[in-house]
């Protein structure tokens, strides 16, 4: 098993991102940028996505929305 640490504020969302949402929705909850999610999901991909964990080192890990949508981002 190949685990994968990752944090969301900084590193799978960005100012952009964070910008874009507001430009587009005018909040920017739960926000994750697309391309960071891309490359965390090709990552996962290149390593067999049977033999991966990703462990997530940020406060989203504490909300059931948050981690739903971050599931759902990584489909």
């Amino acid at each position: 098993m190949k685990l994968i640490f990752t944090d969301v504020d900084g590193v799978l969302n960005n100012e952009k991102a964070i910008a874009d949402d507001m430009a587009r929705l005018g909040i920017a909850i739960e926000t994750i940028d697309p391309d960071n999610v891309r490359r965390l999901k090709r990552l996962i991909d290149s390593c067999f996505p049977d033999q991966v964990a990703v462990v997530l080192t940020s406060s989203w890990r504490f909300s059931d929305d948050l981690l739903d949508t971050l599931e759902f981002k990584l489909r």
